[in-house]
């Protein structure tokens, strides 16, 4: 991920809480960072761009998620499985 321009996405999640999300670009696809390892390295990918999405007109943002993601994907334990997105996780 080093030297990838970091970008920002609008996330709504299923509690109904709406944040912005970093998001890179990795081997020519788009995934969003729930966390980073330190400030290179991203601890879990989560591609977004074979979901339904949409550039972004507000001011910071780059892109609007057009599903609602499940909370779980973001927590540090990642649950053993996750139908319907496509993650990454990082190698310490």
């Amino acid at each position: 991920m080093t030297g990838s321009a970091v970008l920002r996405t609008m996330v709504r999640f299923d509690d109904g809480e709406i944040e912005h999300v970093d998001t890179v670009i990795h081997d020519g696809k788009l995934w969003i960072v729930p966390f980073w390892l330190d400030t290179s390295r991203a601890g879990r990918l989560i591609r977004i761009d074979s979901l339904p999405h949409q550039n972004s007109s507000f001011p910071g943002q780059n892109f609007v998620l057009n599903v609602t993601m499940p909370r779980t994907l973001f927590s540090r334990h990642l649950p053993s499985q996750v139908k319907g997105f496509e993650v990454l996780e990082s190698r310490r």
